[in-house]
C-alpha cells in the first residue's frame, strides 16, 4: 500500500513553504471544519515539534521556554477581538497550569484582543517577532461583517482597523520584519474580498484513492472483532468508489457509526456498510438546495433502440471504474437528448440510473432544479450551484439529470442586471463539463432540451457530452411497442386465460388493441409521442374501473373488490380496445395542435445531423428531401411523378390528396405491418405539408 502523504499532510507542508517563502496570510477553504483545523495542526506538529511529543508535556516554566523557541505562540479567534492561547492543542499543552502563569504569558506575548495582538505582530519595532506567532481564524465572517443583501464585504470601525492592521502585517513580512502567519479557515470558493491582494487561497483536496482506503483499513483494524481478518478486495474496490468524493472526517465517522451499530458490518459483502454510505450521502443531499433525490424505475423505454445501445455500451466502464481508470480509460461524461416534448427525454433518465447499476444496485439519480438554485442575493445562486456540483461530486457514481436546458439558460448572454448570475452559473458549468480531472469522478450527466438552437453554440460543441441524442415523433412500429408496454402493466384487470401467460397477453394485445388503436389514429389524425399514449393508456383504465365499480351491488361493493384478487373487476379484450378507440378520440394530443413544432424539430436536426435516439428508420427521411427544392422525393408508398414540377399550390393539393386516401382504407382486416406503415406515411404527408410551408418562406 502507497506510503504518500495524506492531503492534510501535504497541505500543512505547503503551508510551511508559504510561511517560509512570506506570505503572512493564507486562507485555508475546506467544507470540513476539521479538515481546515486538521491542516492547521498538522503544520504546528511539524519535524520539530512531534505531535506525540507535544500533547504529553506537563506544564513546566523552564520548559516552556525552550519549546516556544522552536515552536509557535498560539493564539485562536473564538470571538470578535477575543483571542484563546493555545486554541486546539498547539505546540503543547499545560497540564495543570496556574492561573499567574497563564496571566504572565498574556503579558509577555500579547494583548488578549485581536486588535491588540495585530499591533504588537504588525510592529518590527515591537520584538514581538522574536517566536513565531501562528493567528487562527475559524471564518471570515470573524474580519467581514455581512451587507444587507447577505453578501459579506462591511466592516465597522474596528474591523477596518482588523483589515489595516492585516495588510500591514503582509506587507511587513515581506520583507522580513516578522515572523507571524495567519491562517483563515473558510467555505469552498470563498474569498475575503479586502484581502484578495494580500492572502494566498489554499483549497483542502479530497483524499485520492489510496488514502481512502489507509482510512478505511485504520478504522476497520481498531473497530473490528479480533481475529481480524483481511477485507476482500472486493470489498475494498466497492467501498472505495462508494467512499469517493467524502472527506476524511466524515469517512471515518461513517464507518465508526455502522461499527457501533452492527457486529460485523463487512459481512455479505459489506451491505450493511454501504447501506451507512447511501444513508450519509442522503445527509448531504437534504442539506443542499436544488438537488433531489429520484427514485429510478426498472421499466425499458419503448422506441430508444439506439439510446439503449449506446448506454449499454458504456456501462461496463461505470460499472468498473476503478479497473478503467488504471487502465487509463476515461469514464463516460454524459449525454444531451434534444427534441419533440413528450417522447421519452425524463423517462431515459431514469431507465439509466437502473442501466448503469453498480452490483445490481441502481445508481443514486440526482435532479438539478435550476429553479431551486437561484437565490436572492448576489453570489447566492453561483455558490448554490457550485455546491451542488460538489455534492454530486462526492455521491459519485452518479447520474445527474438536468431537465429543459434550454429554458434553464436561456437568458445566457442577453446583459442585464437580471441575467448576470445566470452568466456565472453557465461558465461554471462548462468548466465543470471541460474539466479533464471530470474524468476522475464517476458523475454521468443527463440533460435534456427541447429547442436546442435557444442553447449558447459552445454548450453544444464536442468534448462537453460524450453524444447529443434526437429523440422524435415515434413510427409506427415504436408506438405499437409503447402500447403495449402500457397496456401489459395493466394486467391485473385485463380478463386472463391467455396460454403462455404474460408474453401470451402481450401477443394478443398486438393482434387486436393494438391495429384497432393505431386505425383509429390515422382516421382522426392523431398522431401520438409516448407520452401521449401513457396518458391515453391511464384515461382507458381509470374508465374502465369506474364502470365496474358501477356495476356492482352498493352494499357488496367492499367484499367484490376483495375477492379473488379483484376478480369481479377483469375486463375482456374487446371492451379495453373500445374503451381506448374512444378515450383517443376524447384526448388531445401533441400532433394536434403542435405538428408546426414538430416541422421545426425536424429541421433542426436535418441541417445539425444529431444521433437519433430510435434504431427505426425515422418518419421523414432525411435522404428523401432535396434542400433545392425543399420538396420530397416521395411521399410516403404513392406514386407521384416530376414533383418538381409542380408549383406550391398543387404541390400542397396532391399531399393533401395523397393523406386522404391514407385515412379512407379499409384496416379492418389490415395486418399490423399494413397498418404501422400507414401510420407512418399519413404522419410523414402531415409533416411533409408543415415542412414546405416553413421552408418555403409562407408559414
Amino acid at each position: 500500500m502507497s506510503a504518500r502523504m495524506t492531503c492534510i499532510e501535504r497541505c500543512g507542508r505547503e503551508l510551511a513553504a508559504l510561511d517560509e517563502g512570506g506570505f503572512a496570510i493564507v486562507v485555508v477553504r475546506s467544507e470540513s471544519d476539521q479538515d481546515i483545523r486538521d491542516v492547521v495542526e498538522t503544520y504546528v506538529h511539524r519535524d520539530d515539534a512531534p505531535r506525540a511529543e507535544a500533547l504529553s508535556v506537563t506544564y513546566d516554566p523552564r520548559r516552556e521556554r525552550t519549546l516556544l523557541e522552536r515552536s509557535f505562540v498560539m493564539r485562536e479567534v473564538t470571538a470578535y477581538g477575543t483571542l484563546k492561547r493555545l486554541g486546539f492543542g498547539g505546540a503543547f499543552t499545560m497540564q495543570d497550569a496556574p492561573a499567574a502563569g497563564e496571566s504572565r504569558l498574556v503579558d509577555e506575548y500579547g494583548d488578549s484582543s485581536l486588535l491588540g495582538f495585530l499591533a504588537k505582530a504588525a510592529d518590527p519595532s515591537d520584538g514581538f517577532e522574536q517566536a513565531p506567532i501562528l493567528l487562527f481564524v475559524p471564518s471570515p465572517t470573524y474580519l467581514e461583517t455581512p451587507f444587507a443583501d447577505g453578501t459579506r464585504g462591511a466592516v465597522d470601525a474596528d474591523g477596518r482597523q482588523v483589515i489595516h492592521l492585516l495588510k500591514q502585517l503582509a506587507n511587513t513580512k515581506r520583507r522580513g520584519g516578522n515572523r507571524t502567519l495567519v491562517v483563515i479557515g473558510a467555505r469552498p470558493e470563498e474569498t475575503i474580498r479586502a484581502l484578495d491582494n494580500e492572502a494566498y487561497i489554499l483549497d483542502v483536496p479530497l483524499p485520492d484513492d489510496d488514502e481512502v482506503e489507509r482510512v478505511v483499513r485504520d478504522v476497520y483494524e481498531r473497530n473490528a472483532e479480533p481475529p481480524v481478518a483481511p477485507i476482500a478486495p472486493f470489498i475494498m474496490s466497492e467501498l472505495i468508489a462508494q467512499l469517493r468524493g467524502f472527506r476524511r472526517d466524515r469517512i471515518v465517522t461513517t464507518l465508526q457509526v455502522a461499527f457501533a451499530r452492527y457486529r460485523n458490518p463487512l459481512e455479505n459483502g459489506a451491505e450493511q456498510l454501504l447501506g451507512d454510505i447511501r444513508d450519509a450521502k442522503l445527509q448531504l443531499l437534504k442539506k443542499t438546495p436544488g438537488l433531489t433525490l429520484r427514485a429510478p424505475h426498472g421499466d425499458t423505454p419503448g422506441g430508444l433502440g439506439n439510446l439503449i445501445k449506446w448506454v449499454e455500451s458504456k456501462s461496463a466502464v461505470m460499472t468498473y471504474g476503478n479497473e478503467a481508470r488504471r487502465s487509463s480509460v476515461s469514464l463516460p461524461r454524459g449525454i444531451i437528448a434534444a427534441g419533440v416534448p413528450g417522447t421519452g427525454k425524463s423517462f431515459a433518465a431514469d431507465w439509466i440510473a437502473r442501466a448503469l447499476s453498480r452490483g445490481g444496485s441502481p445508481l443514486p439519480l440526482l435532479q438539478l432544479d435550476m429553479g431551486s438554485i437561484m437565490g436572492r442575493y448576489q453570489g447566492e445562486s453561483e455558490e448554490r450551484f457550485s455546491a451542488a456540483l460538489r455534492l454530486a461530486e462526492s455521491m459519485s457514481p452518479c447520474v445527474l439529470f438536468i431537465d429543459e436546458l434550454d429554458k434553464s439558460f436561456s437568458g445566457v448572454g442577453t446583459g442585464g442586471e437580471n441575467n448576470a448570475s445566470l452568466d456565472r452559473i453557465f461558465g461554471r458549468l462548462l468548466g465543470w463539463l471541460q474539466d479533464q480531472e471530470r474524468g476522475e469522478t464517476a458523475v454521468f450527466l443527463f440533460a435534456t432540451a427541447n429547442h436546442m438552437e435557444k442553447l449558447p453554440s459552445e454548450f453544444l460543441r464536442l468534448g462537453r457530452f460524450d453524444e447529443k441524442f434526437f429523440f422524435f415523433m415515434p413510427t409506427g412500429a415504436e408506438c405499437a411497442d409503447i402500447v403495449c408496454k402500457h397496456l401489459a402493466k395493466h394486467a391485473p384487470m385485463i380478463d386472463g386465460g391467455h396460454p403462455g401467460g404474460a408474453d401470451g397477453l402481450v401477443d394478443e394485445l398486438r393482434q387486436t388493441v393494438v391495429p384497432a388503436f393505431l386505425a383509429a389514429a390515422i382516421r382522426r389524425g392523431k398522431y401520438l409521442t409516448g407520452a401521449d399514449i401513457a396518458a391515453v393508456v391511464n384515461e382507458t383504465f381509470q374508465e374502465l374501473f369506474t364502470e365496474r365499480v358501477n356495476e356492482l351491488p352498493p352494499h357488496h361493493i367492499r367484499e367484490a373488490l376483495s375477492a379473488d384478487a379483484g376478480r369481479l373487476l377483469r375486463v375482456p379484450l374487446s371492451a379495453v380496445s373500445d374503451m381506448l378507440v374512444r378515450k383517443l378520440a376524447d384526448t388531445h394530443v401533441y400532433g394536434d395542435t403542435n405538428l408546426a413544432d414538430v416541422a421545426w424539430y425536424w429541421i433542426w436536426a436535418q441541417r445539425n445531423r444529431p444521433r437519433s435516439a430510435s434504431d427505426r428508420k425515422p418518419v421523414l427521411d432525411h435522404g428523401e428531401y432535396r434542400r433545392a427544392s425543399g420538396r420530397f422525393n416521395r411521399i410516403g408508398s404513392t406514386n407521384v411523378a416530376d414533383l418538381d414540377r409542380l408549383d406550391a399550390r398543387k404541390y400542397r393539393a396532391r399531399l393533401a390528396e395523397a393523406l386522404r386516401s391514407v385515412r379512407e382504407r379499409d384496416y379492418e382486416d389490415g395486418g399490423l405491418n399494413q397498418i404501422q406503415s400507414s401510420y407512418d406515411i399519413a404522419l410523414g404527408l402531415e409533416l411533409a405539408s408543415e415542412i414546405f410551408h416553413v421552408v418555403s418562406g409562407r408559414g
